[in-house]
């Protein structure tokens, strides 16, 4: 009996590239690139703020939107120019950021010292905000100010807050109180 292949030997995948005759992408020259970084960084930073990027995921993603716009320099169309293509680069960017995101467990206890503050419009006014209040916090003990951080700006309640650090209600009610406490008179 005579074996017969499942696959015909055109099905097959080649070993070799499809188009060997193909040019490798062009890249830019590294001055070049500097140059074109330099000048579209804080505008790719903005955009990615705008894309409700969480501050601290920031500057990575910022660095992987011109990571790609190096690798895909020869898709660079003049006419319409740079900063339409980073748009489309760095929304895509922010886009399988936040699908990926929801697979990962992370804890942040550390974190608390920054609030969690979202920029939903690009002001300067709320920026300063956040900043004063994140160096209103650094002032707080770390047991007030997670406290705080939690229940006042992550909206937890205080039974959860008290389970996840296995603290009774009351304590975390006191501590709390005392962080509103010392806020207060620190904006005093």
């Amino acid at each position: 009996m005579t074996s017969v292949e499942p696959y015909p030997p055109t099905a097959k995948f080649s070993s070799r590239a499809p188009f060997p005759s193909a040019a490798p992408p062009s890249r830019p020259p590294s001055s070049v690139f500097k140059r074109f970084d330099a000048a579209h960084r804080c505008f790719v930073r903005g955009v990615l703020l705008r894309a409700c990027v969480p501050p601290r995921d920031l500057d990575d993603l910022v660095q992987e939107v011109f990571i790609i716009a190096w690798r895909r320099w020869d898709c660079l169309c003049e006419e319409r120019g740079a900063r339409p293509w980073l748009v489309g680069i760095a929304v895509r960017v922010a886009s399988n950021h936040r699908r990926l995101a929801r697979h990962r467990v992370e804890s942040f206890v550390e974190d608390a010292a920054g609030p969690v503050v979202s920029v939903a419009a690009f002001e300067p006014e709320s920026i300063d905000a956040s900043r004063r209040l994140t160096r209103l916090l650094r002032r707080l003990g770390p047991k007030h100010r997670e406290v705080f951080v939690r229940h006042a700006l992550r909206g937890e309640s205080i039974q959860d807050i008290a389970s996840a650090l296995g603290q009774k209600p009351k304590t975390v009610y006191a501590r709390l109180r005392a962080a509103r406490d010392h806020l207060a008179r620190l904006v005093a």
